[in-house]
């Protein structure tokens, strides 16, 4: 055994025996050795005492064990470590997260995720990124009848034990004061965790026409826009925004002798034709439900003339 492959040897008995002599050689040593070594030695001691920390009865063995158990602190093998205070497992936080946490602290290099030194905080998206390209190439050489099922399950499994991301691709049908089909696509991984997805859907309004004797009014808006989905989403709920534009075509507009710009009355905006635009919110469930809320605003109108409206759709996405 050469002397920097038992390296690692006179590291656990300095920081794990408190040995002296192989303190010494640890100092002269350290720069040889991977950073990556102190990192996972660092997080071994912090979970150790950690865990011991909440222990009902007094330890009797581990020194380390008994020092967390009394509350103190572990020795920093990593810089960063010294005045680190959230190095203990916070309540509810799921064990890959509180790793995660530790290793974007203590600047572990994923490299054989392909990231660089300075992308710690990347290592728990990467690795869920990676994860799922595996499962979707096992899951696309099974038959047909089970992709869907499996693709779900993996999906929402890896979402929700490593690290939630959203489908790349989704078609959506809402009812409700209007109806869509829509597409959102190509998302983009901005800032994280934020999400961006290019739109694309056919607004109708008007479907009460058909369950009352009011006449026969409707809009058709061909849509194109951008829809955010925002941090503090996860796998069971989704936050998002986003703005839409488009054109509305009204078969209302019609029915009257003059147009929305010259009405002597308010009318609804649903009667008018012109380019509108449309920011909404929405929150979804699972990837699945869906619920938005949109405003269809018709700028080259005034508000004396033309009664903006809110749109309430509530439908499935897949």
């Amino acid at each position: 055994m050469t002397w920097m492959n038992g390296f690692p040897i006179f590291v656990l008995k300095s920081v794990v025996v408190g040995d002296k002599k192989a303190k010494k050689i640890c100092d002269k040593g350290r720069e040889k050795v991977d950073h990556n070594f102190f990192a996972n030695l660092q997080l071994s001691l912090d979970q150790l005492y950690s865990m011991c920390h909440d222990f009902k009865t007094k330890p009797k063995y581990n020194k380390h064990c008994l020092k967390g158990f009394m509350g103190e602190k572990p020795p920093v093998i990593v810089a960063k470590a010294k005045d680190f205070k959230d190095w203990r497992k916070k309540d509810k936080e799921k064990e890959l997260d509180y790793i995660f946490r530790l290793y974007t602290r203590y600047g572990y290099h994923f490299e054989d995720l392909g990231l660089k030194e300075h992308q710690a905080s990347r290592g728990d998206y990467t690795m869920r990124r990676k994860l799922g390209e595996i499962a979707t190439t096992y899951v696309n050489t099974l038959p047909g009848s089970e992709q869907m099922i499996l693709k779900k399950a993996g999906t929402s499994f890896l979402n929700t034990e490593i690290y939630y991301i959203p489908e790349s691709s989704q078609i959506y049908l809402t009812l409700g004061s209007a109806v869509e089909v829509g597409w959102n696509f190509a998302r983009w991984d901005i800032i994280f965790p934020m999400y961006l997805k290019t739109n694309i859907s056919v607004l109708y309004q008007g479907a009460q026409s058909f369950l009352t004797d009011i006449p026969d009014i409707w809009a058709l808006s061909p849509l194109v826009g951008l829809e955010f989905e925002l941090p503090g989403s996860n796998n069971n709920r989704q936050f998002i925004f986003g703005l839409k534009a488009g054109y509305q075509f009204s078969k209302g507009d019609q029915l009257s002798d003059t147009s929305c710009k010259d009405s002597l009355y308010k009318r609804s905006a649903v009667t008018c034709n012109g380019v509108n635009v449309l920011p909404f919110v929405g929150i979804s469930y699972m990837q699945f439900m869906r619920l938005q809320l949109y405003y269809n605003w018709m700028p080259q109108y005034s508000a004396a003339h033309v009664e903006n409206k809110f749109l309430l759709q509530l439908g499935i996405q897949i």
